[in-house]
């Protein structure tokens, strides 16, 4: 019964002896798969971290090129609109500065040269002047012997104009009509502005360059 007994005992020390073995080794298999699949994970984690980088520093660059882009839109919209309104403020002051000279003496030379300028321009040997009804005051038959003098002495030219005492100008200046009125020359102050509006404009853009 003793034999049997530590018989017994050997075979079941063995048979745990064994069981142990197996399962030390699969625990250090399953520890071996655990590391490697740490390492794995671990590789994969710094892949998709390195990879949200990359993809982060390209969605900045894009982001500060988009706001740099939209800056500097931003900015020409702002020199364009101030350049706007320095010229709006500009002409509006050249309107209101003619409006004031009506009044003064100078004022009759001024219409003097604008009537010749119509004169030479419209091309023809009789013409009909029309002014607004301020201006129309100051225009006599000795300002318009002046002008047809000036044309004759400095163009050649042999010019008859006569002052419409009954058709008006709505803006200030001078329009001097062919006799049949078919063909005029336009010389209103707001026309005037318009044929030098690129002129003034390039000195406002120049002056306003290193300003803004």
């Amino acid at each position: 019964m003793e034999v049997y007994d530590k018989g017994k005992a050997l075979i079941s020390n063995g048979i745990i002896e064994d069981a142990k073995k197996q399962a030390e080794g699969i625990l250090s298999e399953a520890e071996k798969q655990a590391e490697e699949k740490i390492r794995f994970a671990r590789k994969q984690a710094e892949s998709i971290i390195k990879e949200a980088e990359q993809k982060a520093e390209a969605q900045i660059s894009t982001l500060k090129k988009r706001y740099e882009s939209f800056m500097e839109l931003e900015k020409k919209k702002r020199k364009i609109k101030l350049r706007e309104s320095v010229f709006n403020m500009v002409i509006d002051g050249v309107r209101k500065r003619f409006k004031s000279m009506i009044g003064e003496p100078g004022y009759r030379d001024i219409l003097k040269k604008w009537m010749i300028e119509a004169a030479v321009g419209l091309g023809e040997k009789e013409g009909i002047i029309r002014t607004s009804r301020d201006e129309h005051k100051i225009i006599d038959n000795d300002l318009i012997k002046e002008v047809e003098g000036e044309l004759e002495k400095r163009y050649g030219l042999k010019v008859k104009l006569w002052l419409d005492g009954e058709n008006f100008l709505q803006s200030q200046g001078i329009m001097i009509f062919s006799k049949d009125g078919k063909k005029a020359f336009n010389n209103e102050v707001s026309t005037r502005i318009l044929r030098k509006q690129r002129k003034i404009q390039q000195i406002i853009y120049d002056y306003l360059l290193d300003k803004i």
